[in-house]
Order: C-alpha cells, then sequence, then structure tokens
C-alpha cells in the first residue's frame, strides 16, 4: 500500500502496487483494498479497473482520486474517479501528458477544495520537480515551486 484515504460510504481505501508471480520477471500490478473498519482489508481481483501505476488516492467532494503514472516510454500523468472505491474511471486529463515522461506521486485538497498534486517531469537528462493544481480533477495548471 502506498496511500490510504476515507470517504463516508465505503470507508477505507488504499492503493499501490503488488507484486504478481513468483519467478523473473516479477511484474508490478495496481492494486486497491478497502475496509469498512480499517482493520479487515478486502483487496479488488482486478484493482476495480485501474491500470498504470497508482501512487496516492484522496477523498475529494464526495467520491475519491486515485493518481499515478500511465505505462509506456513516454507515461502522462493520470487520474482516475472512484464513488465506492470498487470501480475506477480513467479521466481525460490531456494537461498531465507531454512529450517527456510525467509522474504524479501525491495529490491533497486544500482548504478551499483546489487539488494540488506533486510529482516529476523528465526534462532533457534531469528530473525536475512539477505541482499541479485543479479545481475540477480533469484539468490541471502547472504551478512553479519557489525556492529559498
Amino acid at each position: 500500500m502506498s496511500a490510504v484515504t476515507y470517504l463516508d460510504g465505503p470507508g477505507f481505501v488504499a492503493v499501490g502496487s503488488s507484486v504478481v508471480g513468483g519467478r523473473e520477471p516479477a511484474t508490478a500490478r495496481p492494486a486497491v483494498w478497502t475496509s469498512r473498519d480499517g482493520q479487515h482489508w478486502t483487496a479488488l481481483r482486478d484493482a476495480g479497473g485501474l491500470t498504470d501505476g497508482v501512487t496516492d488516492v484522496v477523498a475529494h467532494r464526495g467520491e475519491l482520486l486515485a493518481v499515478g503514472r500511465a505505462d509506456g516510454p513516454t507515461g502522462a500523468g493520470v487520474v482516475w474517479r472512484s464513488r465506492d472505491g470498487t470501480s475506477w474511471t480513467k479521466l481525460a486529463t490531456s494537461t498531465l501528458g507531454g512529450p517527456a515522461e510525467q509522474h504524479v506521486d501525491r495529490v491533497v485538497e486544500l482548504a478551499d477544495g483546489t487539488l494540488l498534486a506533486a510529482g516529476s517531469e523528465l526534462a532533457g537528462s534531469a528530473t525536475v520537480t512539477r505541482l499541479r493544481r485543479s479545481t475540477d480533477s480533469a484539468r490541471w495548471v502547472s504551478t512553479r515551486p519557489r525556492y529559498l
């Protein structure tokens, strides 16, 4: 598990990855676990439709949002939505794509309901930090971090 959140109704929902296969090469696949009480957990058989790499989950406006990175050579950041934690839909988020590989590692909901996502992006031979904000979970605007 890499992240857990709580939403009235489904209860606790955790996301991450699980390794499948006991022989080389083992394959990491997205994984989702649910729990009503935080003590007894059930793993979803097919991760509820989640694909790609999932790194974080947040309760936002009565639903769940999971973030991560699409598999592939120029994987874009991705966002999935769920009302119950067991069935997930990938959102169209073209603003998280680009010519280079991008990761969305964490997402939080700010006091005003805005989402803030932290991740990274390849820029030439370097990896740079990317912060993005969204008010609707589909359109994300890049925010530059200030360095002290």
